[in-house]
């Protein structure tokens, strides 16, 4: 059996076109099961427009794979349910989490290994351990652009190892803590980002730490439910943040700066900097950077 999954369209007006092409392609490959891991729609409370797109969709996954499972997300939902109900009956399974005959597990939360970078859980990874595998929806994103601050310094996705530790907050003790990478997902996206203080750019269900107002404590928030009152914690020195280690490279380069040159501020944020040093020596250094 051919299984496909697929997680988080979050379908709204403004990315009907790439979800177009992205459906489209679900429905020109050859499988017998399809599941969607949650969050469908952007919304709890869709437009008319994106209900019939969505709904538009559905009938025809329906109709090309033997069978299609949809599990609830946390977009989709509100007091009085989800909003994915009525596929029902169009035939499609809908499940808050489903587990297929080969012991797959599919679902639509974060984990307790997630719990000082997110704030919430579902279920334990122990709880998962009797699964052969498992596959899960909701996880949340930053543009390709940013960096990550690892021990050896800041990193772009592309420069990170397998062997590298990242920072993660520990929402208990407010402090950083070094963890092993355990995968790094990368996908398209044609949806709309927001922009805090010009430092993190997000997708809108990235969730974000804040100092909980009135309190000495964090919470977290969602990237489009953060307002003008809310304090978000970006700036690494409020983590006392200190690297302990540095590159050969940019110990000698700064070995060059302090022995044989000199800076300046010249802006709030940017320096000048002058090395009476051979430049070719120095064009070196920095072009191993």
């Amino acid at each position: 059996m051919i299984k496909i999954a697929f997680a988080d369209p979050h379908i709204s007006e403004d990315s009907l076109l790439e979800l177009e092409e992205i459906f489209t392609e679900i429905c020109t490959a050859k499988g017998d099961l399809l599941i969607m891991l949650g969050d469908y729609y952007e919304s709890s409370k869709p437009t008319a427009k994106e209900l019939e797109f969505g709904t538009k969709w559905a009938y025809f996954f329906k109709k090309i794979y033997k069978k299609v499972v949809f599990v609830k997300g946390n977009h989709d939902k509100d007091r009085e349910g989800s909003v994915v109900d009525y596929l029902q009956y169009l035939g499609i399974e809908i499940v808050n989490e489903y587990v297929d005959d080969e012991g797959i597990f599919y679902s639509h939360f974060m984990t307790d290994k997630s719990t000082y970078e997110y704030g919430t859980y579902y279920k334990k990874i122990s709880e998962l351990k009797k699964y052969n595998f498992v596959m899960l929806g909701h996880q949340h994103c930053v543009s390709e652009d940013t960096q990550i601050l690892t021990e050896s310094g800041w990193k772009y996705h592309t420069e990170l190892k397998s062997t590298d530790e990242i920072a993660t907050v520990n929402m208990k003790k407010k402090q950083i803590e070094y963890q092993p990478i355990l995968d790094i997902h990368k996908y398209n996206y044609n949806g709309k980002l927001l922009e805090f203080e010009k430092r993190a750019l997000v997708t809108p269900n990235h969730r974000m730490i804040l100092h909980k107002k009135g309190a000495n404590s964090l919470n977290v928030k969602l990237a489009n439910q953060i307002n003008q009152g809310n304090r978000i914690v970006l700036n690494i020195k409020d983590w006392g943040v200190r690297y302990n280690k540095c590159s050969n490279k940019w110990a000698e380069l700064i070995g060059y700066i302090i022995g044989d040159g000199s800076y300046e501020n010249i802006k709030t944020s940017y320096f000048s900097v002058r090395i009476r040093t051979e430049l070719f020596i120095c064009k070196k250094v920095i072009e191993k950077m």
